[in-house]
Order: C-alpha cells, then sequence, then structure tokens
C-alpha cells in the first residue's frame, strides 16, 4: 500500500536542470492547478518534443512555470529515427530552439520511424534489426547528436511483429547503436514486457542482457490487452496503472542500474493527479532499494561509425502503403511469434495511425462534432485522414483542410452551416498556440488628434483570424458551450474575430461591416481606409462600435503614423477566411 498523497508535499528538486535519480511524470495541462498550487514531490517533467512547437500560448506559459520550479526532460516522437527517408531538417531545427529554450536534463526519441516520402504515420513503427538499418540509425542519431548539441537516449520500442529479415537481436541491435554514436538509451520497461509477451521470449532474460551502463532514463507505463484470436497480444496504451508484473521487472532492473531517473508515463485516460502521485510514491519506493553499486559510469563519447552505404528495405515501403488503407495487402517480410497473427498484429498499428488523428481531429473540432454526433463525425474523420494524412510531425494544425472536406463531403453538406463553424474552430486552435504579443494599452491613443487617428497604420495580433459565413456561425458556435443548446432567433449572417490576447482564446462577434474593416488593416491600410472598406460593405457600418472591438478585443499590437515605410502584416499577422 503507497502513502497518503499528502506525503508528496514540499519535495526539493535541483534547479540546474540535471534529472535526479528519482521519478518524474508527464507534464498534463489538466494537472496544472494540482502542481502549481502544491510544491508536489515529482523529481521532474517529461514533455513531448511536439506538443511544444506552436509559437506561445498556454503550453509555452505552462512549461516555462514548470522549468522555473523542476527539471525537465524533453522526449521527442516524430523524428523518425529509423525511417528510410533523411530526417526533417526543419524539424531538427525546431526542436534545436525547443532544447535551447528550456535546456531540459535529457532528450530521447524512440527507435522507430513514422514519416515516409513527405506523410506522417502518427505511429511509432518497428524496422528490422540488420546491417542495413543499423547503419540507417547510427547515421540519423549522429546527424541529430551534432545538430542538437546534446547527447540523445534512445529508446527501446514496443512491438508486435517482427520481420523476416531481422539478422541480430534487439540487445545486440542497441549495443552497435551505443558503440557507433555514443548515445544513450532509454529502459522502457513496460515495452520490455510487452514485447516479452508479444514475442514469446522472458522479459527476465533480457532485462539481465540489457546494457545498462548506458541508461540515463527509465520509463513505466501501462498496457491495454487484446483479448481476441488465439494468442495473447499486449498493446503499449499508456492509459492504465503500472502492472504488478512491470513493478516486478522494474525492482529486478534497479539491482543493475541503481537508481536512474524513472518517469511514469500515462497520456491516455489521464487520471487526477492522485492517481499519478500513487505511481510515483511506488516507483521512490523501490529507487531507494536499487543498488548503485552494480551500475558502471557509461562513456559519453562517441566514435566515428563505419563507413557504409545506407540501404531501402522494400518492407517499409510496403509496410506504409498498408496503414492507411485496410483494403491493401499486409507488407512483405512480416512474421509473429505464433506464425499465424500477421494480420490482427498490424490492425494494431493501422489502429493506432487512424485513431490517434481521429482524436486529434475531434479535439480540434468538438463543436463539429456535436452537431452531427460523435459515431458520424468519427466515420467522417476516418475517411478524411485516410485521403489527407499528415505531412507533418507537428500535429498541432493538422485538419487545416477539413472545412474544405465537410464542403465537398456528401452526407455533412445537409447541414450548410457545418464547413463555416469548422472554420472557426480551426481558427480557435490556431490562436490557442500562436505567438505571444503584447496588446497596446488605450492610453497609446490619448495623445492623437482626431487627423493624428486617421492616419495609424495598426500592427494586429498574431493570434488574430477574421471568419465570415453567409450563417450566424457565432451564435452556432456560442450556444454549444454549455449543456444547454438554445435557439437561434436571428438566421442572418455574422462574421467573427477570434483572437487570443493573452492566455484565453475568444471569440467576437463582429458589426456590420467589421470584417472588411478589420480586413484592411491586418492588411497594412490607414485606420481611414479601413473606416471606407467598413462602410461600403455594409450601410449600417458604425466606426465606434468597430473600434470598440479592436480595442476591447486588444487586437492591435503595434501602431505607425508614418506615411509610407510600414512593415505590411497580410498572411503574417493575420489571417482572413472569407465565406460568403
Amino acid at each position: 500500500m503507497v502513502g497518503p498523497t499528502n506525503e508528496l508535499i514540499s519535495c526539493r528538486t535541483p534547479r540546474d536542470g540535471s534529472i535526479p535519480a528519482g521519478a518524474g511524470v508527464g507534464l498534463k495541462h489538466e494537472h496544472a492547478r494540482d502542481i502549481l498550487e502544491r510544491r508536489v514531490c515529482v523529481d521532474f517533467f517529461e514533455v513531448h518534443a511536439e506538443n511544444y512547437m506552436g509559437k506561445g500560448g498556454p503550453p509555452h506559459d505552462l512549461l516555462s512555470r514548470i522549468r522555473a520550479e523542476y527539471p525537465v526532460s524533453v522526449h521527442g516522437v516524430g523524428l523518425s529515427i529509423g525511417g528510410a527517408g533523411p530526417l526533417d531538417r526543419t524539424h531538427l531545427s525546431r526542436l534545436r530552439t525547443l532544447l535551447d529554450r528550456y535546456q531540459p536534463g535529457l532528450f530521447s526519441e524512440h527507435l522507430a520511424w513514422s514519416s515516409h516520402g513527405d506523410l506522417f504515420l502518427n505511429d511509432l513503427l518497428p524496422l528490422p534489426y540488420h546491417e542495413g538499418t543499423l547503419r540507417r540509425v547510427c547515421d540519423h542519431i549522429d546527424q541529430v547528436q551534432d545538430t542538437l548539441a546534446t547527447r540523445m537516449l534512445l529508446e527501446n520500442p514496443s512491438t508486435y511483429l517482427a520481420f523476416e529479415t531481422t539478422s541480430m537481436s534487439e540487445i545486440e541491435f542497441l549495443r552497435e547503436v551505443v558503440r557507433r554514436t555514443g548515445c544513450g538509451l532509454l529502459l522502457d520497461v513496460n515495452n520490455v514486457y510487452v514485447c516479452a509477451i508479444n514475442h514469446g521470449f522472458a522479459p527476465e532474460q533480457y532485462i539481465d542482457a540489457f546494457p545498462v551502463e548506458h541508461v540515463g532514463e527509465i520509463h513505466l507505463g501501462g498496457f491495454a490487452e487484446d483479448g481476441d484470436g488465439e494468442c495473447r497480444l499486449l498493446i503499449d496504451d499508456h492509459g492504465r496503472p503500472v502492472a504488478d508484473a512491470v513493478w516486478a521487472l522494474y525492482r529486478r532492473a534497479l539491482t543493475r542500474t541503481g537508481p536512474v531517473a524513472t518517469l511514469i508515463e500515462w497520456d491516455n485516460n489521464v487520471p487526477a493527479f492522485a492517481a499519478l502521485a500513487e505511481e510515483v510514491v511506488r516507483a521512490k519506493v523501490a529507487l531507494g532499494v536499487g543498488r548503485a553499486t552494480a551500475r558502471k559510469p557509461s562513456s559519453g563519447g562517441r566514435p566515428r561509425k563505419e563507413d557504409g552505404v545506407l540501404d531501402r528495405p522494400d518492407a517499409e515501403d510496403h509496410f506504409a502503403a498498408s496503414l492507411l488503407d485496410p483494403e491493401a495487402p499486409l507488407p512483405i517480410s512480416l512474421s509473429s511469434a505464433d506464425g499465424r497473427s500477421v494480420r490482427r498484429r498490424f490492425a494494431v498499428h493501422r489502429n493506432n495511425v487512424a485513431a490517434g488523428l481521429i482524436n486529434a481531429l475531434a479535439s480540434r473540432y468538438p463543436v463539429v462534432q456535436r452537431l452531427v454526433g460523435e459515431d458520424f463525425f468519427r466515420a467522417m474523420a476516418r475517411l478524411y485522414v485516410t485521403s489527407d494524412p499528415p505531412r507533418s510531425p507537428i500535429l498541432l494544425s493538422y485538419g487545416e483542410t477539413f472545412p474544405a472536406f465537410l464542403e465537398t463531403f456528401p452526407p455533412a453538406t445537409a447541414i450548410e452551416y457545418l464547413a463555416d463553424v469548422a472554420r472557426l474552430e480551426f481558427a480557435r486552435g490556431r490562436a490557442y498556440h500562436a505567438a505571444d504579443r503584447l496588446p497596446l494599452g488605450n492610453e497609446v491613443f490619448t495623445s492623437l488628434d482626431l487627423a493624428g487617428l486617421a492616419k495609424l497604420r495598426f500592427l494586429l495580433h498574431p493570434s488574430l483570424s477574421l471568419v465570415r459565413s453567409r450563417f450566424p456561425i457565432v451564435s452556432i458556435w456560442k450556444t454549444h458551450q454549455g449543456d444547454e443548446i438554445g435557439p437561434i432567433e436571428d438566421w442572418r449572417s455574422e462574421a467573427a474575430l477570434v483572437i487570443r490576447p493573452v492566455l484565453e482564446v475568444e471569440v467576437w462577434r463582429l458589426p456590420p461591416g467589421g470584417f472588411s474593416f478589420l480586413s484592411r488593416l491586418a492588411d497594412g491600410a490607414t485606420l481611414s481606409s479601413a473606416v471606407e472598406a467598413g462602410s461600403a460593405a455594409a450601410a449600417d457600418f458604425d466606426v465606434t462600435a468597430n473600434l470598440a472591438v479592436l480595442f476591447g478585443a486588444k487586437a492591435a499590437v503595434g501602431v505607425s503614423t508614418a506615411a509610407s515605410g510600414y512593415v505590411r502584416v497580410t498572411g503574417l499577422h493575420a489571417r482572413s477566411h472569407n465565406r460568403g
């Protein structure tokens, strides 16, 4: 039995950014209040890098506050270390910016691949272990470590399938990767157990053979069990407590490693923070009995890897082609421990890809889902993700073409305003991650006379978007923000201003002519020119009402009275979506 939650108060952690040999958890925004209002005894927090690659907003605000009090580690999921193609240099650059900003104590990635050609497949996919993939992985790790100027930890994967072309064990593969690149290892004990059951080997033997002298972090998580079929199949889902068998395996690993920074992973079905705290206490108890003397120091050197030509096995081409199409034949060269469940095991990856992207769309378009119903939405979203999969591991902007898809998807066109509501929701998601800018205070304008005011040009907030519809989209959206859905009496067209002046995303209904007025300001026009545009668009245009929205929404972040030489902001600091 673990101790009560209040035992987690007043824990002191290093302030220099180094990760202690203690217990940490993944940072979740739903736990922000618990973390910030109490000094909980969590030794560090870990974040998925791709969730913090927006330019600003609440994610960076929270992470900055956490980083001021706790060490953090960064865990990447989008580099595609094992992919056949070259690494995405743009993504590497974003990652370098993130690490420079937060100075994490550890950075880790997966022994897996997730990109193929110009597609991001949104899953951690397996690869065969042979000399060709070994050279590829080492080449990519060298590039990552050179670009990031830091030592990377490579995580052992959870897998459901094997490849007929594999010619070495996973541990042999990992040992050689470390020897050639000098990287470290992240030992995911849950992954060991999942793979042992799925592939029919003893997890204790894997732990006993693992090169623990290179382990810089340990992960623990929960798994699900697929009860269908004749053989037992475990799914690494991070959606439940750590299993007793995994705890036992963890304690066995600690007798070899000694105390090592240990993370509790719980990414799905996220519970209250108290449940995570119980897992942290259990890890701390285990860490207190690890024998540090059994662990040898790891060399940080990175010897030159052997020369060799990278190969591109056909298995990966077929694997990628089959993931998004359930009617496609199974990839070549796959095998399973029982010799007969390849299709069932490959279906895990197909489901991971589709379900992950569908969930991303559902979180971005909650009102659209409510308007059509969850079952219809998920069926429709499945067709969308098959026809338009992501092209980047940064899923913060995935679904930008979904509104256009709704306009051409016959079953959805019965709700004529659905696509415009989707545009408004996408604008809200974009605003959430947009760059941070302090809005102008009203005192800026008090010294200007009317003539000076007319010549002003405004720099608008980078989170600002404008959406216009021939339907009352703001009213429709607002009626779906609570449990009660009220009637909409007036079905005239509406335009919306979507903005995040500080941390909260706001939706403003624009007065008549407001869309044209603000669009002209966003294009860098003078205030007098914007007023002319608003007046031309609406006979009842009211300049006072529109200025009230401009200043009330804190939409202006800069101002210029220069007659020329003003930097235009079209496409950089504001976006217009003209509908109707």
